[in-house]
């Protein structure tokens, strides 16, 4: 039995070799180390127990030999080995890596067991391929969802930072590039495309970090070329053929860029993220590895969906702030709703608010709607988006009913109104009307804040986008600047207009387009979005509402008739 240690500052990944061959074993084992790996080294069944025992969860990735020459335990594999490792540490087991010049049936079945990443023959892979195998599994380990580590980190983000852009580009700076780090040995740069633009967010070498057009160009080669087999090369040639550079960083990026390879590694929602390898320069990289090479075992690992899953967890903890929030306002919205009646019942009794007043009659309405849209957000904070509701009804028939109620509440003369199409949603009508007739109700204020000459005109559209039922909204009037529109869906926006001369009540009339977003997204797992800046001019506002899909596209009667 061999184990060696160095001191580092960079945290070390562990690899455990089990194989009776000693030249083999001890080759590998200092390559290893010389790339900064902690290596365990084992000949036989016994000493692979010992050192499994030494380092246990530590373990990152075990190599190992199928068929042992132990004159002790002969009818032990190093797969045997690995399994009983799963059952006694069965919380973060390692990477398994069979490396054997045998290739039996029996074998590829223990193998199959075990859960090994790759079989690899001895007789077809070089000491080279090994070692880059080793790197991605190491890699892998790390970004694994069941790491321990993760959830401290992930909420150490969520929790230090005040935006999902801000949290991803934590997690890629603070998590990601540390991982690259141990495990890569070569020079990288990490891609991350949000709202803004395409950024190198973090790298090990020279090239310039921040936004750049080249990277945004990058990005999108890396993911419209590649795949997960063939990542994206930049060829010598290739680069020739590119625009002049026309800054000192973009000079520095394309110096950079003959021989490297991008290979994608998620896109989710507004954001992508590629992981870019390049040739080293000097002092760069003691043991550099091909790129080419380099990304194609990376790519057969460490495939989009692990990092889309942190990805989704950051999601998920942002939407947990979210949930907190919901919480929050819905406690808010109760607690001014009983303090107002409060305050309408003590000026009755003084004397100083006239019973049956317009005043009275208008603060009763605001202390109703607060209490109501107080109760309706503690529901769907309460809720979950897997409730049965029924059979699928017909979007268009609650847009209709909401429209004629709205007429009947507020001054809708003048505007014109259209309504196109069919699509249906299967979730509850009451909820869906309240939304619908939030998002209406918003529309049809924008009159007021709109030039005479513009002809006032509301259109809302039903249809299905790849099998998603979606409702979109478009007026015709003044558009509200970029500043005003981040804020519409936020409680208590300043971007809305307070309806004091409708006779407008019920939920959410105080703050319609958060109560509608609330409702989509929280209760029915579909979104509400200000597509406005997809119109031309600056006339006219644009809001998309889509929904899950119904699963059902037979007509049904409209359960809102």
């Amino acid at each position: 039995m061999c184990f060696r240690e160095r001191k580092t500052l960079m945290r070390r990944k562990t690899v455990v070799i089990v194989e009776d061959n000693e030249a083999q074993r001890l080759s590998l084992q200092l390559d290893l180390e010389r790339r900064n790996f902690k290596v365990g080294s084992a000949a036989t069944a016994a000493e692979a127990r010992e050192v499994v025992g030494i380092l246990a969860d530590d373990i990152d990735v075990m190599v190992l030999d199928m068929r042992l020459e132990d004159p002790v335990e002969p009818n032990t594999t190093g797969t045997d080995i690995g399994i009983e490792l799963q059952h006694e540490h069965p919380g973060y087991p390692p990477e398994f890596l069979v490396h054997s010049a045998f290739a039996e049936v029996n074998y590829y079945k223990l193998a199959l067991r075990l859960g090994a990443a790759a079989y690899l023959n001895k007789t077809e892979t070089t000491r080279g391929d090994l070692i880059r195998h080793v790197r991605a599994l190491s890699l892998k380990r790390a970004l694994r969802l069941d790491r321990p580590q993760l959830d401290q980190s992930l909420s150490s983000i969520s929790n230090s930072t005040k935006s999902l852009s801000a949290g991803i580009r934590k997690f890629c700076l603070d998590v990601l590039s540390n991982e690259l780090d141990s495990c890569l040995g070569t020079p990288y740069a990490i891609l991350l495309t949000d709202e803004t633009g395409t950024q190198n967010c973090a790298t090990n070498t020279d090239l310039p970090t921040g936004y750049d057009s080249v990277y945004t160009s990058l990005q999108a080669m890396a993911h419209g070329i590649s795949n997960f087999a063939s990542p994206y090369e930049v060829s010598r040639q290739e680069v020739k053929y590119w625009p002049k550079p026309t800054s000192s960083n973009e000079v520095k990026i394309y110096e950079r860029l003959p021989g490297s390879t991008f290979i994608p590694l998620a896109n989710v929602q507004n954001f992508r993220l590629s992981l870019g390898l390049f040739e080293p320069r000097s002092g760069e990289a003691k043991f550099a590895e091909e790129t080419g090479k380099l990304a194609a075992v990376l790519s057969q690992y460490v495939r989009s969906t692990i990092v889309e899953h942190f990805f989704r967890i950051l999601i998920h903890l942002d939407s947990q702030k979210r949930a907190t929030m919901l919480k929050s306002t819905s406690h808010l919205c109760l607690s001014l709703g009983e303090e107002q009646q409060r305050i309408i019942d003590e000026g009755i009794m003084t004397g100083q608010l006239i019973e049956g007043s317009n005043t009275h009659q208008k603060l009763i309405t605001m202390s109703g709607d607060l209490w109501d849209t107080g109760t309706i957000l503690t529901n769907v904070a309460l809720s979950g988006t897997t409730q049965d509701y029924g059979p699928p009804f017909e979007l268009k028939d609650v847009v209709e009913r909401a429209l004629i109620d709205l007429k009947q509440l507020m001054d809708l003369q003048g505007i014109k109104f259209n309504i196109e199409g069919s699509c249906k949603v299967r979730a509850r009508p009451d909820d869906i009307y309240i939304a619908v007739t939030r998002v209406l109700q918003w529309l049809a204020q924008r009159k007021r804040e709109t030039r005479p000459d513009v002809h006032a005109e509301i259109t809302v559209r039903c249809t299905t986008v790849d099998g998603y039922p979606q409702a979109t909204f478009e007026d015709l009037s003044n558009r509200l600047p970029q500043r005003l529109r981040e804020q519409l869906f936020l409680p208590f926006s300043v971007s809305l207009n307070r309806p004091f001369d409708t006779k407008l009540s019920g939920p959410g009339v105080y703050l319609p387009l958060y109560l509608a977003k609330i409702l989509i997204e929280e209760k029915y797992g579909g979104w509400l979005e200000d597509k406005t800046d997809e119109l031309r001019g600056n006339i006219g506002h644009r809001i998309v509402m889509r929904f899950e899909p119904s699963g059902d596209t037979t007509s049904q009667p409209s359960p809102v008739d």
